[in-house]
């Protein structure tokens, strides 16, 4: 007759007091026989319980409240002290930093987000605070919106105030990173913006220096200027150009009456002009042979203010710029009043006195102004 061998069980049984007065019982049963009880510290026994859990109950288990798990976790830490809970972040940091992760954009500018708001990066662990920025920016490969790309640039600077105190191999740098990346593309007009953008806030004349190495090929020309120019100066939206009239005698239109051969001294007409408007300046000279430095007088008849600006505007449209050297006789010649005379003689008077007589240029009231005070 055969015997039959009862096959050998082995189990654990843990006995856990719910009222917590009682430390947990370990029990080791043979084949339904007690052969060994212990009790032991429940912390010890959760820790035990832990380190042999498979990842997946880990990962399991945090997952049913990772918001509780966290929040607990790192409460816990910071009560204890901060290097156990800069240990978990060395962890994390460890982790992310792994080639095989493959981080969601969004989520870690979520994350650098966090991190940059709630902590001051001057006092706290600089390169574990380095590496994680730089794990997270390497992984990502492809930013298919530019402008979360720009949101996290942006958020850098704000938080780490780069530009608080300039250093300027910094600032150097994240310029140099810049122009790097927009060549990868040939994008010149990008390069241009950037420099015209930066040549708004640097002062002129660094901007002038650093563009005299390009002077060699630069050409500067004009229209063609007017027979009688003295003065022409071109900006982005300025234009001013200063005409010479010698002394002469003009028939002047009063009120519809006409004075013949009037003698005038000899005039500076400066004209500048932005946009469609033209604002005109009238002033009369003593010289021959006008310089900088030339006296400027008032002009002796109506229309033209002690600031010498013209308060006679009737200046057709220009169609070609060397027109402009009509200017000054479309003034002299047009339809005058009273207006802006100050001298001391009647004015119809004045004008009569000076018909077929050459003006006398003793007669001229000083400005106070020479010609470059002007220009």
């Amino acid at each position: 007759m055969q015997t039959l061998v009862k096959p050998t069980l082995m189990q654990t049984r843990i006995t856990i007091d719910e009222e917590g007065i009682q430390k947990p019982i370990v029990e080791r049963i043979l084949n339904g026989v007690i052969v060994q009880e212990v009790r032991v510290n429940a912390a010890d026994l959760q820790k035990q319980m832990i380190q042999s859990a498979d990842a997946w109950m880990l990962y399991s288990t945090i997952l049913d409240d990772a918001q509780t798990f966290i929040s607990e976790l790192f409460r816990y830490g910071s009560e204890v002290a901060i290097s156990d809970q800069n240990d978990i972040l060395r962890a994390i940091i460890d982790e992310l930093s792994n080639d095989y992760r493959k981080s969601d954009e969004g989520l870690m500018r979520n994350l650098l987000a966090v991190l940059l708001e709630n902590a001051n990066i001057a006092t706290l662990d600089n390169a574990a605070y380095t590496k994680l920025i730089r794990a997270m920016t390497e992984k990502l490969t492809k930013i298919e919106d530019p402008y979360e790309l720009q949101l996290m640039f942006e958020l850098l600077l704000d938080k780490v105030h780069v530009f608080d105190s300039p250093d300027r191999q910094t600032i150097k740098s994240i310029l140099d990173a810049a122009v790097k990346h927009v060549k990868q593309f040939d994008a010149e007009d990008a390069i241009n913006d950037l420099w015209a953008h930066l040549a708004v806030i640097v002062k002129k004349d660094v901007v002038l220096e650093l563009a005299k190495e390009h002077l060699d090929d630069l050409e500067l020309t004009t229209p063609i200027l007017p027979r009688n120019c003295l003065f022409f100066k071109q900006s982005k939206n300025r234009t001013v150009i200063a005409l010479e009239v010698d002394r002469a005698r003009w028939d002047v239109n009063l009120r519809g009456q006409i004075i013949e051969q009037v003698g005038h001294p000899k005039l500076i007409f400066i004209f500048e002009m932005s946009g469609r408007r033209i604002d005109a300046r009238v002033a009369a000279v003593k010289d021959e042979v006008i310089t900088e430095k030339s006296k400027l007088y008032r002009y002796p008849f109506s229309h033209v203010n002690s600031n010498m600006y013209c308060c006679w505007n009737y200046f057709p449209p220009l169609k070609e710029f060397r027109n402009i050297e009509s200017y000054p006789y479309i003034f002299l010649q047009g339809e005058r009043n009273f207006d802006l005379y100050d001298g001391a003689k009647n004015y119809r008077e004045l004008l009569a006195e000076l018909s077929g007589h050459d003006f006398d240029d003793e007669q001229l009231v000083e400005t106070g102004k020479v010609f470059a005070d002007i220009l």
